[in-house]
């Protein structure tokens, strides 16, 4: 069995140039460093406290609400983790949509919520073919569904989401098998088709 992967924890604004506008312009910045060290330090009211702080001054909201999700899975207020993941990942920030796909899927996968569960791993997966965990879950998570195809004798539903588009043809069938080798298949497919764009002789070098 493949271990489940942990929750994400985004470090927000770390990387941000913010504009010399004064002192109150680097309050969001410094209340989410402190929120983010007390959740890692496990104390999350206080982080609660600075992450609702921040958000307060208009700027990087959806990444904010990110780790509000995070502190309340933590504390065990799923729904409240959940809203919160699903507002930051409406947005065209692709780290932020992975990160909450991502983290959906864990909570899902916990819950025994399977083909919820497949359905975040698959778009975290869209969003980055390359994560490793993202992968490793995304079978976990297939695994389960076949076991539990195999106890129930009713196939997996496809109809909560659409199969990823791309030229490689849909699996006929829902088991685990099939739709893991699926997507090994499209992320082969794009490598091959970046390989042969750099290889194009007709591709001008800028």
């Amino acid at each position: 069995m493949k271990k489940l992967g942990t929750i994400a924890m985004t470090l927000v604004l770390g990387g941000l140039v913010l504009p010399l506008a004064g002192c109150n312009v680097y309050r969001p910045h410094l209340l989410t460093i402190r929120a983010n060290y007390n959740t890692s330090r496990g104390e999350y009211q206080p982080a609660i406290v600075d992450y609702l702080r921040a958000r307060d001054g208009g700027h990087f909201e959806r990444w904010l609400a990110y780790n509000l999700g995070n502190v309340y899975h933590f504390l065990g207020e799923s729904n409240a983790a959940l809203e919160r993941w699903d507002f930051a990942r409406d947005t065209d920030a692709a780290p932020l949509i992975y990160n909450a796909s991502f983290n959906r899927g864990v909570y899902f996968l916990e819950q025994g919520r399977y083909r919820e569960a497949r359905n975040q791993f698959r778009t975290a997966l869209e969003v980055e073919p390359a994560s490793v965990d993202a992968k490793r879950n995304f079978e976990l998570t297939l695994e389960r569904l076949s076991a539990e195809t195999d106890l129930t004798g009713d196939l997996p539903s496809e109809d909560s989401a659409e199969a990823p588009t791309g030229a490689v043809s849909p699996p006929e069938s829902t088991g685990g098998s099939r739709m893991l080798d699926y997507m090994r298949r499209r992320e082969d497919q794009r490598w091959r088709a970046n390989q042969q764009m750099l290889a194009d002789p007709d591709v001008e070098d800028w």
